[in-house]
This record gives C-alpha cells, sequence and structure tokens, in this order.
C-alpha cells in the first residue's frame, strides 16, 4: 500500500514535471506539425531527453553530496526564481506584444528534438536536483519512476495535441500563467522541508 509520504513524492514529482514541461510540450506539439511523417520518432526522442535529464539530476546529486545537509534545502530557492523570473518576463512580454516562437533549426527532426528538449530543460535539472536531495533513497526512487512516468504519459498527450489545434491553443494559453505558480509551490516546500528547517532552530 502506498504511504502518505509516496504520495506526497508522487505529487510533487507530477506538479514539478508539469511545471518545468509544458513549454517542452508545446515544442513537442509544433516539432510534430513541422514533420508529420515522424511524429513518433520525435516523441521518443523526448523521451530520451527526459531520460537523460534523470541522469543529469542524479550527477548532480552525487556531486551535491559532497555539501552540507543542511545547506540543501536552500536550493529550494532556484524554483521559487525560475517562478518569479516567469511571471516577470511574461508581464514584460505582454507589455510588448511579444509571442513565443519555435527555434528555427536545419538539423534532421529527431536530432533537432533531442537537441531542443536538452536545452529547453535546465529548469528541470534546477527543481529535479533539489527534490532527489531533500529525500531518502527509497524517496528518490519514488521521484525518478514518477518522472519517467510523468514523461511516457506526456509524451503520448503530446501526440494527441497534435492531432487537435483547439487543444494546444489552450496548453499554450494557461500554461505559461499556471507553471510560475507550480514552481514557487515546489520551491516553498523544499525550503520548508527538514534538512532546511535543522538551519534555522
Amino acid at each position: 500500500m502506498i504511504s502518505v509520504n509516496e504520495l506526497s513524492l508522487i505529487g510533487l514529482a507530477v506538479s514539478s514535471f508539469v511545471a518545468t514541461n509544458t513549454d517542452n510540450l508545446l515544442l513537442l506539439v509544433l516539432l510534430q506539425g513541422a514533420y508529420p511523417a515522424q511524429r513518433k520518432r520525435i516523441v521518443l526522442a523526448y523521451l530520451a531527453a527526459v531520460i537523460l535529464v534523470i541522469l543529469m539530476s542524479l550527477l548532480g546529486l552525487a556531486i551535491g553530496r559532497v555539501l552540507d545537509a543542511g545547506l540543501v534545502g536552500y536550493f529550494g530557492l532556484v524554483p521559487i526564481a525560475l517562478g518569479l523570473r516567469m511571471l516577470h518576463l511574461a508581464r514584460k512580454d505582454a507589455a510588448n506584444g511579444v509571442t513565443n516562437s519555435l527555434p528555427a533549426t536545419t538539423a534532421g527532426p529527431v536530432l533537432a528534438t533531442l537537441t531542443l528538449m536538452l536545452a529547453n530543460s535546465s529548469d528541470s535539472l534546477l527543481v529535479l536536483i533539489p527534490l532527489l536531495a531533500d529525500t531518502s533513497i527509497a524517496g528518490e526512487l519514488v521521484l525518478i519512476v514518477s518522472y519517467l512516468a510523468c514523461g511516457i504519459l506526456w509524451a503520448g498527450l503530446a501526440l494527441k495535441i497534435g492531432t487537435q489545434r483547439a487543444l494546444a491553443e489552450v496548453v499554450d494559453k494557461w500554461g505559461a500563467k499556471i507553471v510560475p505558480w507550480i514552481l514557487i509551490g515546489v520551491g516553498v516546500y523544499i525550503l520548508l522541508d527538514t534538512a532546511t528547517d535543522t538551519l534555522l532552530r
């Protein structure tokens, strides 16, 4: 039976994944539209990027373990800063009438997808590493499995949205509004967890 702590970790994994991958979902939809005959390969390239992000997070975690355990909690400031920065940029873009666009690329669709997703996943690393560092080894496994499961579900959702323009427009409209607040919430959780609390006593 799943414990309350495991459910909490699953919820954190899901919310942080959604927060840091909404823009990747939009990129996936756009890439599928640009290369309709390569949709499955594009999705597989995205899943490969998700796995690479997990591996890089584990590497970052291993390096981070040389730090004082009490300092790890303060990494929660990173997703908070990301969320605040996104809110600031959104307001700035709205004032200037700027819209986001897909970066141009001359590479093949698979390589382009892998490159774009990795280049656009720095926020995922900055959120996932503190979450992994702030939990037990068993908890790390729950987070990793949940994160990978989210990647698989995201890939399926991208395939679905890619065939329905109305859904793509909804994701584009609401994603940018919700994502910053999810990031801030994840950061607050990390700050308030036990590792940080020990320094405040």
